[in-house]
């Protein structure tokens, strides 16, 4: 059993696999048109001389970016690395996230690190468990895009967030299911 006092709270890896060439994967992460495919709703590039980015464009180091989810909720940030097909790295929010790819036998290694999380109660709730769990999500709707699947995202704005920690249905849609 893993002691919570001895676990390592600032940061997790999340390590997925997918049959695309990393070539295909890293444009998923560093284009707008890759990352609202499968990610947010809306998103940009805007280089350190502030021309914004053409959506098949990859980012840059430098680059800033503003993602907008399909809830309420956006997030600015900046590109701090950017290794064509091998790894984008960014800021997101107080926390830095890197996406490292590796040709791993005809497959796509993708290793996700996320790192700064503030070891506090907040920071371990909604810096680790939250952004672990939905990073687990869209990884795999990733795996469902990329593959020629379905869009797993709701469309419904009020549900986007069932896979965060502390979601609660909204009052009428659990009446409706008889959760309550």
């Amino acid at each position: 059993m893993i002691d919570p006092d001895s676990y390592d709270w600032s940061r997790f890896e999340i390590v997925f696999y997918y049959d695309r060439p990393p070539a295909e994967v890293f444009r998923a992460w560093s284009t707008v048109r890759g990352l609202t495919s499968f990610f947010v709703e809306t998103a940009n590039f805007v280089s350190p001389g502030g021309v914004e980015r053409d959506c098949n464009e990859s980012a840059h180091v430098g680059d800033r970016y503003r993602w907008d989810w399909r809830h309420p909720y956006w997030l600015e940030g900046e590109i701090t690395r950017a290794d064509e097909n091998r790894e984008l790295a960014f800021t997101f929010g107080s926390m830095a996230v890197s996406i490292r790819l590796a040709d791993i036998d005809g497959q796509t290694e993708l290793c996700l690190l996320q790192t700064g999380i503030p070891d506090s109660a907040d920071g371990r709730v909604f810096g680790h468990l939250n952004c672990r769990s939905c990073w687990v999500f869209f990884l795999t709707n990733l795996k469902s895009v990329l593959g020629g699947g379905p869009d797993l995202r709701d469309q419904d704005p009020a549900r986007v967030s069932s896979m965060e920690v502390g979601f609660a249905p909204l009052a009428s849609a659990a009446e409706d299911i008889g959760y309550s």
